[in-house]
């Protein structure tokens, strides 16, 4: 399993994916940068990507597999686990007369159709080269058994309309949802364990 670092760790690695995808893009009029935060208006020179965690929330199908992880006495037994799907909103931004965000946008839609998935490898290459000093440093999502998939949200228009008028307060962009499930997290807590058998006695009492 996964320490807190997890969600972090996983939108780092979701954003360079996505840089990774814009990058093979050939005549684009700026590099493109990928940027980890809630859309605003940006530069009318902004070329690249806008990358939002908007929502997190618990798995429906592993949030009942935690349970009994106290005894009855209240100490711990097992570390308390919790299984996390994040969801992302993810915006476009190029020059609109060579329909650069369309290009960007087809280009992280063919990728993630053809590697839907985030690797143990791809984790392990990344955290790596952040360094030792990096504040993810710690992580050890590479840890996790369980898969984690990048999936298509597929939105409603009155849905769409919704979140960039309450979420983000402005016009409408290139934009696209993805769901990235499972993220298995770990708290750190000292386990109580029971005391190893020293001796048995065997025997027959006679009355």
């Amino acid at each position: 399993m996964s320490n807190y670092l997890a969600i972090a760790t996983t939108t780092a690695i979701f954003a360079q994916k996505i840089n990774e995808s814009l990058n093979r893009v050939a005549n684009i009029s700026a590099a493109p940068n990928v940027v980890t935060k809630r859309p605003d208006k940006p530069d009318s020179q902004m070329v690249g990507a806008y990358v939002y965690l908007y929502k997190v929330e618990h798995n429906h199908n592993l949030r009942n597999n935690d349970l009994a992880t106290r005894a009855t006495d209240g100490t711990l037994i097992k570390q308390p686990q919790v299984a996390l799907d994040l969801d992302y909103h993810v915006t476009f931004y190029g020059r609109e007369s060579t329909l650069e965000a369309q290009r960007l946008m087809g280009a992280v839609i063919t990728d993630l159709h053809a590697n839907p998935t985030i690797t143990r490898v791809e984790i392990e290459n990344f955290l790596e080269a952040q360094g030792e000093q990096s504040y993810l440093a710690e992580s050890n999502l590479y840890e996790q058994r369980a898969a984690i998939n990048i999936m298509p949200v597929q939105l409603s228009v009155e849905d769409i309309s919704k979140m960039w008028s309450v979420f983000f307060q402005m016009p409408h962009e290139q934009s696209l949802n993805y769901r990235i499930s499972v993220i298995l997290m770990e708290s750190d807590l000292p386990l109580n364990k029971a005391e190893r058998v020293k001796r048995v006695k065997a025997g027959v009492k006679l009355r």
